[in-house]
């Protein structure tokens, strides 16, 4: 299996990840089940910034780590050859 196939089979389970927990959490926090609005707490400040740019820094790492990789699974583009006239 190429790295890039193995790459594309671990980010598209994160993104199913990421995609039940939030549809989980529409769910779970719809409006119709809350009477009233709930303070917010919990971090603010570089926790949240922090949470917020790793992902980014992690498909910034998979970016750059596949384009400086050559798995060698596709032989050298060959130059066209012409015939000399």
């Amino acid at each position: 299996m190429s790295l890039h196939n193995r790459y594309m089979i671990a980010i598209s389970a994160l993104f199913a990840v990421v995609f039940v927990i939030m549809i989980f959490s529409m769910i779970k926090h719809r409006r119709a089940c809350v009477r009233s609005a709930s303070k917010v707490v919990g971090t603010t400040g570089a926790v949240q910034w922090f949470w917020a740019l790793l992902p980014l820094a992690i498909l910034g790492y998979i970016n750059f780590s596949l384009i400086d990789t050559d798995s060698g699974d596709h032989p050298p583009a060959k130059t066209p050859q012409y015939a000399h006239r």
